[in-house]
């Protein structure tokens, strides 16, 4: 009976021990364009993600002195382009995103098509630009969390609003390294075509999945203008950011029984 208590005692224990710590895999979806998203009319807000999980966190990086809180898709978007670049950082249930270094663009971005503004405007307009690491804290560890990034540039002027693209790394490895596995997501700033000088639309949707093998998850990410002939450190820029967490589920009360049933068979042959 004492090993029997002895081997239920250490198969409870198992269950409650951490995962080594160690950093998890971010698979990355192809991006999609947030102006033609598929989904309903151009240019809806139907590429926000509202259904996959449960709700974390979402900030925008728009300045808050110059636009309110958004809701989209029935998401709401806090503003959080300072205090990103802060050792605070932004917080929502529970987890923290923090950004290694870059500077805020508040209302640096345009919305292109977006023009008419209001929540998506909110969303888009600004970011924080030339930063190179994002960090989450607070995860739990084995919990499945899917993290939905913006990209948009809709200035008119310039190389940067054309041909720029943002990437990022798959978690495990550095930039470059994830880069030559192919193990990298890669989100567009806008979608005019290069050299085209009208119908201006606005930039990327990209997600990433991950299942959390420690309380701490970081990336890179960088900027690049010739399709990645040169990964250029420190000029990534995010706009906004969702995070959403599908968690492990609770033993179920059926498994508790089993497990007292087990103890009953060993007890009886006992």
């Amino acid at each position: 009976m004492i090993k029997i208590n002895q081997l239920l005692a250490n198969a409870s224990l198992l269950t409650l021990l951490p995962m080594a710590a160690s950093a998890a895999l971010i698979t990355w979806s192809p991006s999609v364009d947030m102006y033609a998203d598929g989904v309903g009319v151009d240019g809806d807000d139907s590429f926000v993600n509202n259904s996959t999980g449960s709700f974390v966190l979402a900030y925008s990086g728009t300045d808050a002195s110059t636009a309110a809180t958004g809701t989209l898709n029935g998401v709401t978007f806090g503003q959080a382009d300072e205090v990103l670049l802060t050792g605070a950082g932004y917080t929502g249930g529970g987890v923290t995103v923090t950004l290694s270094n870059g500077r805020s663009t508040g209302t640096a971005y345009n919305t292109g098509s977006f023009a008419t503004g209001g929540d998506i405007e909110n969303l888009l307009d600004g970011g924080v630009f030339d930063a190179a690491t994002l960090t989450l804290s607070g995860l739990i560890i084995g919990d499945t969390y899917i993290l939905q990034i913006f990209t948009n540039d809709a200035r008119t002027g310039g190389t940067r609003s054309v041909d720029w693209q943002v990437g990022f790394s798959d978690g495990t490895q550095s930039f470059d390294d994830s880069y030559t596995a192919n193990t990298h997501g890669a989100s567009d700033l806008n979608n005019r075509a290069s050299g085209g000088g009208a119908g201006e639309l606005s930039g990327d949707s990209i997600i990433g999945t991950f299942v959390a093998s420690d309380t701490t998850q970081s990336f890179e990410y960088r900027g690049t203008r010739d399709n990645w002939v040169t990964q250029t450190v420190g000029t990534g820029q995010i706009n906004g950011l969702q995070l959403r967490t599908i968690p492990v589920p609770e033993p179920s009360s059926a498994a508790l029984l089993g497990l007292g049933g087990l103890a009953l068979i060993l007890r009886r042959r006992k």
